[in-house]
Order: C-alpha cells, then sequence, then structure tokens
C-alpha cells in the first residue's frame, strides 16, 4: 500500500455498519467505539471520527476530534498577552486514535 493512496473521510451515515465491521485493532474499546458509538457521538455534536481508507475502500485506522479547552497554567501565562485574563483557551482533542492490526507498516 502507498501511503500516497490513503484517503481520508468523515464518518456519516454513508457508511454501512457492515463496512465498520471489518476494521480490528488491538484495543476492544477501540474496537466498540467505531462500530457502536461514533455515528452517535457525531449525531449528539460530541465528535467527529475521520477514517483512514485504502485505494480499495478498506478502514486502515480513524480517528476522533472533538472541541476542548486547555486550562492556563503559571507556564502558558507567560507565552501569552499580558492583559489578558482567561481561565481556558480553545483545543482540538485527539480522543480516540486506532490503526488495524492487519496493516503492514513496512509497506506504509
Amino acid at each position: 500500500m502507498d501511503k500516497n493512496s490513503l484517503l481520508h473521510f468523515k464518518l456519516s451515515d454513508s457508511i454501512s455498519n457492515s463496512e465498520l465491521k471489518n476494521f480490528h485493532c488491538s484495543d476492544t474499546l477501540l474496537n466498540q467505539f467505531l462500530k457502536r458509538k461514533a455515528k452517535k457521538h457525531f449525531g449528539e455534536l460530541l465528535a467527529v471520527t475521520y477514517l483512514v481508507m485504502d485505494e480499495y475502500k478498506n478502514i486502515v485506522g480513524y480517528y476522533t476530534l472533538s472541541s476542548d479547552t486547555m486550562p492556563v497554567t503559571d507556564i502558558l501565562k507567560s507565552r501569552f498577552e499580558k492583559g489578558k485574563n482567561y481561565q481556558t483557551y480553545p483545543a482540538i482533542k485527539i480522543g480516540r486514535f486506532a490503526i488495524d492490526k492487519q496493516l503492514d507498516f513496512m509497506k506504509v
């Protein structure tokens, strides 16, 4: 598999549950999330899951992004403008990240 041939898709209702069924990583909870909860989280505006697929539409991995905040600490305060009194700053969280266990890393 050529890494340049990988495609990214936002998980949507157009992706069938049978397509998701073929994905298996080493972590049971990550497998279950993709197959049972990812679409629900998208519908509830909690997170967006992106599928990474090969040229044959096999899911080789996925990751989930969601909105979050980062608390301001003394270290961060020194990096931002004086006079800003925010307690948190916006951030994007990678909530889940999984790669299919059948993927041959030597070929990527």
